[in-house]
């Protein structure tokens, strides 16, 4: 057996990540640390060993629960884990109508996440009075997952509508970038461009031909290829959990093109929806 500050970081995230998945609570694990040595003393003194808890993640939870530990209020202490996505769409530009007008966007951070089924979604940049149904989100209550809920998160990407033009996608991946935080924002992470998060999504593999002298003008348009195996694995898996205030959001970093400062402006309007896929964690209620 080896000492716990032996094993390598990603060894230990692993472990908790097959114990999620597995249904255990991480507020109820923690790793027993004992060397190898200290294994074997412990046998030829006591005949038997002693393990001591090892201080991970700032918690000193146990695998399993005491016995007598009361269960949470309205819970029947089981908890059902399926595989699932969880997501937030946003549509830019802003607008109070469907009217585009010039297509301009605005520089500055446009969170998602923040809103939930059945909300109003012009805080999305959808218009005035429009509701937010499965299409946009999944999410039950903006802000934060509800109680006796959990999603231990395996892959990232940004996706967007399926019908988006190429022209107007490639100006927004160049200008949008994907920014994550929590414990109002006493966390945060920079992840970059959005075309560095590839969505896996889109519509394609079908063929286009010219009708009566019509040129051929029929296109696809993805963040990266249309194939779900062409998306970022997180290696490190994102744990969300209950309760837990977080914020994942689309930064506009300018309105003109890096490239030579020609402003952008989009044809028709780009709905971009964050989406995570992992295991989700639902209390059963009593």
């Amino acid at each position: 057996m080896q000492s716990v500050a032996r094993l390598p970081s990603h060894v230990l995230s692993g472990f908790m990540d097959r114990a999620i998945k597995a249904g255990i609570d991480p507020s109820r694990v923690h790793i027993l640390e004992a060397s190898t040595d200290d294994v074997r003393a412990d046998l030829l003194e006591r005949g038997r060993v002693v393990m001591h808890a090892k201080n991970f993640g700032g918690r000193r939870p146990q695998l399993m629960p005491q016995q007598g530990q009361a269960r949470r209020p309205g819970s029947s202490g089981q908890a059902r884990l399926e595989e699932n996505y969880f997501y937030s769409s946003r549509r830019f530009p802003s607008g109070g109508d469907n009217t585009i007008g010039g297509g301009t966007l605005t520089a500055g951070n446009f969170p998602l996440f923040n809103k939930g089924l059945g909300e109003d979604g012009s805080g999305l940049g959808f218009p005035t009075g429009f509701t937010l149904g499965q299409a946009e989100t999944n999410l039950e209550v903006g802000g934060y997952l509800p109680q006796g809920s959990n999603f231990v998160a395996s892959q990232l990407g940004v996706s967007f509508n399926s019908d988006v033009s190429t022209a107007d996608l490639a100006q927004f991946m160049d200008v949008a970038c994907l920014n994550f935080s929590k414990s109002g924002g006493q966390f945060g992470m920079l992840h970059g461009p959005v075309k560095m998060w590839p969505g896996g999504m889109g519509v394609a593999g079908y063929a286009a031909a010219a009708v009566g002298g019509t040129p051929l003008s029929q296109t696809a348009a993805h963040n990266g290829a249309a194939d779900i195996r062409a998306v970022r694995t997180l290696r490190i898996p994102r744990i969300l959990r209950e309760k837990e205030v977080f914020n994942y959001s689309l930064f506009i970093t300018r309105t003109a093109r890096a490239k030579d400062g020609v402003a952008i402006a989009l044809t028709s309007f780009v709905v971009a929806t964050i989406w995570l896929f992992g295991g989700q964690k639902t209390s059963i209620p009593s």
